[in-house]
């Protein structure tokens, strides 16, 4: 027995993720450890990475000194975070009320499962929705934080230009670059790290990012009426700034609507794909242009075919964090 955002389930975690495998055909792979059950993640590498990378917690666990509850969901890899319900609204691309849905129908054992429904719904929507702001001076205090090995890793990913404008600062701790990111308000909603050696992520603790997206911040601050490309990596948009070219990061590969309603809401009405050259961004490309065409914006498709040509090994060649200024400027904008 399990409980999930407010609802008894009478089955267990490592079941309800097995008949996604087996059902719904959501995860390559999967195995089961002493915490939690691992998973090949989709979200990146077009689901088919080779080693599980995503952790869905089987009970709930102690982190310090704050809990978590069975079900929520973090890949090692890419950083993406959720519970349960959303993981499988992201993933069967619904919104939550039909991804909760999904799960009373499969598995809840409670009487009240339909007339609680849309309350829990509601109570899991409103804690999404709510903002928790992060101390500016902790930011600063970051920012503040030169070691040659943080610097050296900027200007290996160069970014190092934008560090400033940014806030990047670096955390000792997690041996760590940490990347704040703002909402349209510019307050600090969440902190984004990641290790310098190695590929490991964090994101602070209840962070939400459902509805923020890196970089509209600085962008409105002094849009002029330009194009803006949008990336899925912070790491990608800052190269752009660096480049001095005004750029967005959602990220992640897929747009989600909160996402979407803020552009909506912003001046911009121009997008241009900076989204990785992998299946899930090109897909994401696809789902972004079917949401936000309707609403009056312009996407600007690119292609990347001199650069593939040029390259030794196209089969690497997936962000534009990759590129050399000079190999970014033969993109095609059509």
């Amino acid at each position: 027995m399990i409980y999930l955002d407010g609802e008894i389930f009478f089955t267990s975690i490592e079941n309800i993720v097995r008949r996604l495998k087996i059902e719904e055909g959501v995860f390559k792979d999967l195995k089961v450890n002493n915490k939690d059950v691992m998973v090949t993640c989709p979200f990146h590498k077009g689901g088919m990475e080779n080693k599980p990378s995503m952790g869905i917690s089987k009970d709930e666990v102690k982190r310090n000194g704050k809990k978590y509850p069975a079900g929520t969901v973090h890949c090692y890899s890419c950083g993406y975070t959720a519970n349960l319900t959303k993981l499988i609204a992201d993933v069967k691309e619904v919104d939550r009320f039909k991804a909760w849905r999904y799960l009373i129908e499969k598995f809840s054992g409670g009487s009240n499962s339909e007339r609680n429904l849309t309350i829990n719904v509601e109570r899991s929507e409103n804690q999404e929705n709510k903002e928790k702001y992060i101390d500016i001076d902790k930011v600063q205090a970051y920012n503040k934080n030169k070691c040659s090995a943080s610097i050296n890793y900027l200007k290996r990913r160069k970014i190092n230009k934008v560090r400033d404008k940014f806030l990047i600062g670096y955390n000792e701790d997690h041996e760590s670059i940490t990347i704040p990111v703002l909402n349209r308000s510019g307050k600090v909603v969440m902190i984004k790290e990641r290790s310098i050696e190695g590929k490991r992520f964090f994101n602070s603790t209840g962070s939400n990012k459902a509805g923020v997206i890196f970089g509209l911040y600085q962008v409105e601050k002094d849009y002029k009426g330009e194009k803006i490309w949008v990336c899925e990596s912070e790491i990608d948009a800052l190269t752009l700034w660096g480049w001095g070219i005004k750029a967005i990061a959602i990220m992640g590969s897929h747009i989600s609507d909160l996402q979407a309603k803020e552009l909506e809401k912003s001046p911009i009405r121009d997008l241009i794909d900076g989204m990785d050259r992998d299946d899930a961004g090109r897909k994401g490309w696809r789902k972004m242009k079917d949401k936000l065409i309707p609403k009056g914006f312009k996407m600007w498709n690119t292609e990347w075919k001199e650069i593939f040509n040029n390259w030794n090994d196209q089969e690497k060649l997936k962000d534009l964090n990759q590129l050399t200024y000079q190999e970014f400027q033969q993109i095609i904008k059509y």
